[in-house]
């Protein structure tokens, strides 16, 4: 039984850290992106 608590723990941290790193890379493009978008903006008006 401690076995299966083990993996299920480390499935759960393996999950966590890829969706801490997705959520991440995410937050960085959109921020990226805004940037771009809004020197885009100042450079039109």
């Amino acid at each position: 039984m401690d076995e299966v608590i083990e993996v299920i723990n480390t499935v759960l941290f393996i999950i966590g850290l890829i969706l801490l790193v997705m959520f991440g890379a995410v937050l960085f493009i959109c921020e990226k992106s805004a940037s771009f978008f809004w020197g885009l903006y100042n450079g039109y008006y």
